[in-house]
């Protein structure tokens, strides 16, 4: 049931069909969830990132403190004046707050 309300969060979240979803507190469990991987998770993805000066890449895997495992990946950089910056994370039965998280 809790991969269920996952889902449609991550469908509301990004614009794809909202119809009935989550209450009020489901989609604060959620989102409170997500944001605790995403906050350890970058934290050690800087601590990994490299390349020169002019571009920066990430491509880290963080172990989910209650299972499974998130995967930071991502790059910046600059070139004839103009900045580019590409983020992603993979989340693979990670498990926070009870939540299970799997997608991108």
């Amino acid at each position: 049931m809790r991969h269920e309300k996952l889902i449609i969060f991550f469908f509301c979240a990004f614009g794809f069909g909202c119809g009935g979803g989550l209450d009020d507190e489901e989609s604060s469990q959620a989102f409170a969830a997500t944001q605790s991987v995403l906050l350890q998770g970058a934290a050690s993805a800087q601590s990994s990132a490299g390349g020169p000066a002019d571009t920066i890449n990430v491509d880290t895997t963080f172990s989910c403190l209650e299972g499974g495992e998130a995967q930071f990946k991502g790059s910046f950089g600059t070139e004839n004046g103009n900045t580019s910056f590409k983020y992603s994370v993979d989340f693979n039965d990670c498990v926070s707050q009870g939540i299970t998280m799997s997608g991108q």
